[in-house]
């Protein structure tokens, strides 16, 4: 018998309270409800988890429904678009043929597993169905599959790839997307219908093309003038030319690596790769030696920038330079100096709270070749210490400055160019989990982070969750605005690292209370996860960048 429950409904600054039957969908719930914006909506949080719309709930709940208009809710906006083209390229030429690429400037790069180019014509082909996709409005189901069902589907489109990956997959029933006789896995919830897709476009971008997408600006989302970071772009296109030739371009690959245990020559493959990309950048800063004399190294957070340091250090030396370390949190002014957010809360990462005149001076005074007295700062009384560093720069020396404002020309403004040498770390590249289902290079980071901040730092995974947030603001306001003003681009990323990662950070995640709202994050993080199979550590190099992570490193830190 139907009985009421009670739901708690949230969205934007809205709240209420309803009473329903059991058996009601989150759709039809805000539907009768009295939010004002409802076609806007686009998935929800129910109890803490994401749901599609279609979710039905069967006892007291908390709802809150997530917009196009908000951030989260452009995630699951993407997520909606990429499954919808997968249905338009599998329309057009009977087979499940697009390849998903890297995110370049918010916007998600695509080709197709053919032989020729994307030209204007194919790609005007693509594009005109599926705006007629979009406009027809067609009701995308959820649907559960057994794993032989899943398989079956697979085997039949001769998806061999999927077919791997349900095997790997430790689940009864699966959790697919209909349109017609369409099916296939999402990285999330989705909509009930396409035509909430209202703002996209289609750009040649060769060999494959970009969908933009929109960007919240003033509450709305709205798509912003066409960025192509170039510098960006070739490192992330180089990266998976690399996963290409050595037959690792998604996770079943991996899986079937550590099934057979052949891990072991990917890992010594990809970290012979950092090497000799560490090993050419020193080689570059040794050409313009008599030139160059700061290197300033930035990049979001969990990157490796601390490791990559160490190990341009090596190969300096190597070279016969001798480096030198500054520290930029030496220069923060003190604590009732430094500028306050628009939560009142002290900005330590923006610019205005480092002494940038004192370490202009410093710099310069450097490059005379005279002694300065560089501060050292006191975090726990917010003030330097009276005693300072004696610092003066040799003729085979050369300064490594790591910091989040490195690549911003207005932290070190005094300082001729030609005397800079600008590198950019970030874990640029992923597997994908299938052809159309990629890992964003920010959960990478995270995974990089949880594990690291449980082992070293006495944080939680859901203390992390909480904090990332901010630290994804500073990021985008602080580190990705100038990637394309470094001299050069390392990507830090490893192919085979969520593996690695996987059985730590599981299981701090696991950790994390179903009562909390960061629960939302650590599920999704999870269920990414479930697709991998755990490796071992132990053929990880003491000199790799993950080993600042997960411990064992041969660097102190």
């Amino acid at each position: 018998m139907k009985t009421d429950i009670q739901v708690i409904i949230k969205a934007y600054n809205f709240s209420s309270i309803e009473y329903v039957k059991t058996g009601t969908t989150a759709a039809e719930i805000l539907k009768n409800s009295r939010v004002s914006n409802k076609k806007e909506i686009i998935v929800a949080i129910v109890n803490n988890v994401y749901c599609d719309l279609s979710k039905v709930i069967n006892h007291d709940s908390d709802i809150q429904y997530i917009s196009i208009n908000q951030i989260s809710g452009l995630k699951f906006y993407r997520y909606t678009t990429v499954f919808i083209l997968s249905y338009v390229i599998f329309k057009l030429y009977k087979k499940n043929i697009l390849n998903i690429g890297p995110s370049i400037h918010f916007n998600f790069y695509f080709d197709l597993q053919l032989n020729d180019r994307i030209n204007n014509k194919n790609l005007k082909k693509i594009e005109q169905e599926f705006s007629r996709i979009v406009a027809s409005n067609l009701k995308i189901q959820t649907v559960y599959l057994t794993k032989q069902e899943a398989i079956r589907y697979y085997e039949k489109h001769h998806d061999h790839d999927k077919v791997k990956l349900m095997q790997y997959l430790n689940k009864d029933q699966i959790k697919f997307y209909k349109i017609g006789n369409y099916y296939d896995v999402c990285a999330g919830p989705i909509a009930l219908n396409t035509g909430i897709i209202k703002k996209y476009k289609f750009c040649l971008y060769p060999p494959g093309f970009l969908i933009e997408f929109p960007q919240i600006k003033k509450s709305r989302s709205k798509i912003l003038k066409t960025v192509n970071p170039k510098k960006l772009s070739k490192v992330f296109l180089e990266t998976r030319n690399w996963y290409k030739i050595q037959n690792i371009t998604n996770v079943a690959q991996l899986n079937d690596l550590i099934k057979h245990d052949k891990l072991s020559e990917i890992i010594n493959i990809s970290e012979a790769l950092h090497e000799k990309k560490i090993s050419l950048i020193a080689d570059e800063i040794t050409k313009r030696k008599k030139d160059i004399k700061f290197i300033l190294i930035a990049g979001p957070s969990s990157s490796g920038k601390t490791s990559f340091v160490k190990r341009l250090s090596i190969q300096l030396k190597v070279n016969g330079l001798k480096p030198v370390s500054i520290s930029i949190d030496n220069y923060f002014v003190s604590r009732e100096q430094t500028p306050k957010d628009d939560k009142g809360n002290y900005d330590f990462e923006c610019l205005e709270a480092l002494d940038v005149d004192l370490f202009n001076e410093h710099l310069n005074d450097l490059l005379k070749e005279e002694k300065i007295e560089m501060p050292k700062f006191d975090f726990l009384k917010g003030s330097r210490k009276e005693k300072t560093i004696p610092l003066k720069l040799k003729e085979d020396q050369i300064i490594l400055i790591e910091g989040i404002h490195g690549l911003n020309e207005k932290l070190t403004f005094a300082v001729p160019k030609n005397k800079k040498f600008k590198i950019y770390v970030s874990a640029l590249s992923q597997l994908r989990i299938s052809n159309n289902f990629r890992i964003p290079t920010r959960d990478t980071r995270l995974f990089r982070r949880i594990v690291r901040d449980f082992t070293y730092r006495d944080h939680t995974a859901h203390e992390t969750l909480l904090m990332w947030k901010n630290v994804r603001r500073g990021e985008e306001k602080y580190v990705f605005p100038f990637q394309e003003d470094a001299d050069i681009i390392f990507d830090s990323g490893l192919i085979y690292e969520t593996s690695i990662l996987k059985p730590l950070a599981y299981k701090y995640l696991k950790m994390v209370s179903h009562n909390v709202p960061e629960y939302a994050e650590a599920r999704r993080l999870l269920d990414t996860l479930d697709y991998f199979l755990p490796a071992s550590e132990k053929s990880v190099p003491k000199i790799s960048l993950l080993r600042e992570f997960i411990g064992g490193s041969t660097f102190t830190y």
